[in-house]
């Protein structure tokens, strides 16, 4: 979307900041970005 984001929060896992009401809600409540919530592509070497 253009302009500047609506809402951001940060993950509560990483820290990685999340726009516009794209955070996934964990079961315990926490808002995650979906990399954590999910897993990501990549892998740490």
């Amino acid at each position: 979307m253009p302009g500047p984001p609506r809402s951001r929060v940060s993950c509560a896992k990483c820290g990685e900041g999340v726009n516009d009401r794209r955070e996934v809600i964990s079961v315990l409540e926490k808002k995650l970005c979906r990399p954590c919530a999910a897993g990501g592509y990549y892998e740490p070497i």
